[in-house]
């Protein structure tokens, strides 16, 4: 290998790489609960906090809210938290990752606001490869290929 890769699979991500001499590197890879950092785990985790927050700020759902309860199957916000609490899991939560995506895509602030703060982490796990000495760039991605890739790339070295 002789880039940095950044990978993230349907639920996580982790960033692995070669420095100039060859030696292994990695960044990231901890797990959902540890990191996860651009995963599907944690953008259902993050979008469900934000659409809480939102709600419990007496704020109108910007759609983010009403997207995540149709992919839990839950008629409210109590409902929704408890879906997604009492059945903490990559499982669970991961595969409501294109809700999210689908609220964003139909003008929600709030899903934009998570998809843009995923692309961000990723984009730090991959300077975090290169401030490490990792030589050159590829992202590798596999989920939402339409969205995920145009929000990771801005900004990666």
């Amino acid at each position: 290998m002789s880039t940095a890769s950044l990978s993230w699979p349907a639920t996580g991500s982790i960033g692995i790489a070669e420095d100039a001499d060859g030696s292994p590197l990695q960044a990231g890879g901890w797990g959902w609960v540890l990191g996860d950092e651009g995963g599907a785990a944690a953008i259902v985790r993050e979008a469900t906090r934000a659409a809480l927050a939102a709600h419990d700020a007496g704020r109108a759902d910007d759609g983010l809210l009403t997207a995540l309860q149709r992919a839990f199957g839950v008629p409210d916000a109590e409902r929704l938290a408890r879906a997604v609490n009492d059945d903490p899991t990559v499982g669970n939560w991961a595969p409501r990752a294109p809700a999210v995506f689908a609220a964003a895509d139909h003008g929600s602030a709030l899903a934009d606001a998570v998809i843009t703060a995923a692309a961000g982490q990723l984009t730090t796990l991959v300077g975090t490869l290169i401030a490490r000495g990792a030589v050159g760039c590829d992202v590798v991605g596999r989920g939402r290929r339409d969205r995920q890739p145009a929000q990771a790339g801005a900004g990666v070295p």
